[in-house]
Parts: C-alpha cells; structure tokens; sequence
C-alpha cells in the first residue's frame, strides 16, 4: 500500500515470496528483481539471488545494483526472518535510505533524484523510531498476540538496536 499510495516507481530487489505480490499489486510501476516463475529466471540467476538474499554478498549486490539499475527494495519479513547480512548491508548503505518500517515489510530506495522527495519524506532513521502504542481499550478482552510488534522488535535486534526493540 505504502508503494503504491507514494507513486513510487523502479526496479526493485525483492525476497523470491514477494515477487508474484508485487507483481500483482504495484506493476508496471515496480519491476520485479524475482518472483516464482524459477524456470524463467534459471539456476545460475537464481544462485546469484540466494547469494545475495542469504549472505548479503557485497559484491553481488553492487553488481545486481548496477545491472539490473536497481532503485528500490521490498524486504518482506512477515512470512520469515530477513537474512541480518543483507538488511544490515542495505541499511547501513549511504546510497540507500530506509522510507517503510513495519511488522510486514521494510522498503529502501537507492538515493537517485526520482525518490529523492519519498526519501525527504519519508527517511527513517531507527535508531530515533518509537513503537506505536498498543491501543489496549480496542483491543478490548479478544485474544491478542502481537506479531507485529515481535516483527518489527526482531528486525530492530538484527540491527543491533537492542533498545528500541525491547521498547
């Protein structure tokens, strides 16, 4: 929703489970880096994508960066844990700025001037994020198990921001 409410538009790196969502929700504006469609893409460039998916490769990344001119990435961490090697490595990047942090996915832009006004909007430095509060009066006595909150407090601990997850 955040991708397509922004108007935002590039090539995008993406986990291999969110390609066919992207796909489906933000094309033409957002091209995908991988979906399922692994006969389409073939062993070689699939090696490449768990090389860098799993290990955050440097050297991997700068090339797929500049072959494939890529200016956004999706890293979804609602369905599985995002490999620490390479959100540290895009986090920690200073061509890269963080504009979405939730429970369900963290998204990048690379600082070119087409988002460069998304990323003077939205940048998000987290070592200043603060969880919103839980709003216990709507939650009333249903059952509630705060996924999103151990969501984003793990993403916030694989960066070594200890404080503002257990906050």
């Amino acid at each position: 929703d955040f991708l397509l409410a922004n108007n935002i538009k590039g090539n995008f790196l993406n986990d291999f489970n969110s390609g066919a969502y992207l796909l489906g929700r933000a094309h033409p504006n957002i091209k995908v880096f991988i979906d399922g469609r692994t006969e389409a893409y073939g062993s070689v460039f699939f090696k490449q994508y768990k090389d860098l998916w799993e290990n955050g490769n440097k050297e991997v990344f700068d090339r797929v960066i500049k072959d494939y001119n890529i200016t956004g990435a999706l890293l979804n961490s609602s369905r599985s844990q995002i490999p620490v090697p390479l959100l540290e490595l895009l986090y920690n990047h200073p061509d890269w700025a963080l504009v979405y942090f939730n429970y369900d996915a963290l998204v990048f832009l690379k600082r070119v001037e087409q988002n460069q006004e998304i990323i003077n909007q939205f940048s998000i430095n987290l070592e200043e994020w603060k969880a919103p509060p839980i709003n216990m009066f709507k939650l009333g006595a249903n059952v509630y198990e705060p996924i999103d909150y151990y969501y984003r407090g793990f993403t916030l601990e694989s960066l070594g921001l200890a404080d503002q997850a257990m906050e």
